[in-house]
């Protein structure tokens, strides 16, 4: 599978999938990878734990709710510019009552794939920050 195709899965991977409460010490994780997400102007610098993003310096955690992102690559065997579209819903339900504490936030991030041509990725997700308040 070409890497551009598995990273949309890796990035939902680490936004949304199942873990407990801050999972032990997400940071020493050989798999972790700090990234900033931008929310109404604050950044945070998170790494995952599964069901949610841990911010680093704090006990807050970034809750999914939507996600959305957009991968640009380049497609080796033409060379082209592939743009491809993901869009989820997290969890199950409405969560009736807090779409007032979602929160906006969006993240971009930009490596070279193993032929050394350019991935960019450029995300929005709608969130929870835990504890209320921050």
């Amino acid at each position: 599978m070409r890497r551009s195709v598995a990273l949309p899965f890796l990035v939902l991977t680490l936004l949304t999938l199942g873990a407990g409460r801050a999972a032990a010490d997400p940071v020493t994780s050989p798999h972790a990878e700090p990234f900033d997400v931008v929310c109404g102007g604050q950044i945070y610098t998170v790494v995952t734990s599964g069901s949610a993003a841990h911010v680093l310096g704090s006990p807050a955690m970034l809750i999914p709710a939507t996600f959305e992102e957009v991968v640009t690559s380049i497609d080796p065997a033409t060379g082209g510019e592939v743009t491809e579209t993901f869009a989820f819903g997290v969890g199950r339900g409405h969560r009736i009552g807090q779409q007032a504490g979602l929160t906006t936030c969006t993240f971009t991030e930009s490596f070279l794939d193993d032929a050394g041509n350019p991935v960019t990725i450029e995300g929005t997700v709608q969130l929870f920050v835990t504890p209320r308040g921050r």
